[in-house]
Formats: structure tokens, C-alpha cells, sequence
């Protein structure tokens, strides 16, 4: 477990060297680690089969060649993720899922796989109060072909439940401002 100083120092906006390994290499697969088994999951039936990877609770893996992985988690109490120091070996407590192996999965988003990214991006929850948290809600990989794919909380409308949508599936109203770490400034969403 990480105190409230290791987590600071390990949001988005601090951690752009890290970040920046992503860029010009292919995406080669992303892990997800559940707590909440899919039959759980799917129980109250507000969500299909088919949401069980992208939209469960739980931190994310992406996996990039030469050996890049950039582990996020939910930092509640910034509104933010934060990026993990080391990739998650085990967890007594949850279960691993890959995009590469999991059934079934939105066809958009396991066709991220192999894809090259050339930025990385963050980006600030839109929050009507305003307030002092950081509020680095999302990360987000922009690829080759001009497809997005987010890992984020809040900007869906679900609280800090952590999900994983490309970004046509992002209301524009919820996102303050977003940076690129390619172009190294910030820019708008839906921006390139």
C-alpha cells in the first residue's frame, strides 16, 4: 500500500517521462485485475457480457514493447489515477484479465492491440464545484490511426469507477483540459 505523499507523487501530471515510453511503440495487450468475479459483475443485469473488461472495477496494465508497462489505479481522494511505481505480480484478492484472451470484448477496443501509439494524454474532470483535488481523471493513448483509447473515472458519469472507453464514449462536458505529452502543452478534447 502506497500513503497519501507516494500517491501524490505519483499522478499523471508527474510522471510524464514515464508516460512519454509509450509513445512510438506498439500496444501489446492490457490486463485488468478484478476483485468482482464476471458472474457478480453481471448480476443486477445493468451491464451485458460483453462490459465485463471495460467497464469492472479494478486497475488497469498496458503492456507496450520494450518492455513498457504503465499500471494506473484510482487515487479517490485527488479524483485522479495515478500511475504505479511496478507492474502488479499478484493480488490475493483479484483476478488478472487479459484483452488478449478474455471473451468477449467490444471489437473497438481489443483492436487497439498492436497498434502504435504516438501520444500519450492527459486529462482534468470537468467538476462543477470547484475545489482543490488534482482531478487527473483519465489517461489516454491516441494511436496511429487516430483511434483513442481511455482509461478514466468520472468523465463516463460513474464516479471513481475506473473504465476503459474509447473516445467517442467521452462526454465532451466533462473534460476540463487534457495535455499531450507528444506536442508537450495542453490541448482540447477531441484534439490531435
Amino acid at each position: 500500500m502506497y500513503n497519501d505523499l507516494e500517491l501524490r507523487n505519483q499522478i499523471l501530471s508527474k510522471q510524464i517521462t514515464n508516460l512519454k515510453t509509450a509513445i512510438g511503440t506498439r500496444l501489446q495487450d492490457i490486463e485488468r485485475w478484478f476483485v468482482m468475479p464476471e458472474k457478480r459483475f453481471l448480476k443486477d443485469k445493468r451491464f451485458a457480457p460483453i462490459d465485463f473488461f471495460p467497464f469492472n472495477s479494478g486497475p488497469a496494465q498496458f503492456f507496450f514493447e520494450n518492455n513498457h508497462t504503465h499500471t494506473f489505479d484510482v487515487y479517490g481522494e485527488q479524483l485522479s489515477l495515478v500511475l504505479l511505481p511496478s507492474p502488479i505480480q499478484k493480488d490475493d484478492f483479484a483476478k488478472a484479465y487479459r484483452l488478449s484472451t478474455y471473451q468477449p470484448i467490444p471489437d473497438v477496443i481489443r483492436s487497439c492491440l498492436n497498434k502504435t501509439c504516438i501520444d500519450v494524454r492527459f486529462w482534468q474532470y470537468n467538476e462543477p464545484v470547484e475545489s482543490f483535488e488534482a482531478k487527473e481523471a483519465a489517461i489516454s493513448y491516441l494511436f496511429q490511426d487516430n483511434t483513442e483509447l481511455f482509461y478514466c473515472i468520472y468523465l463516463h458519469g460513474d464516479l471513481d469507477t475506473d473504465y476503459l472507453l474509447m473516445s467517442e464514449d467521452i462526454p465532451l462536458e466533462t473534460v476540463s483540459t487534457g495535455f499531450s505529452i507528444r506536442q508537450d502543452k495542453f490541448i482540447t478534447f477531441n484534439s490531435t
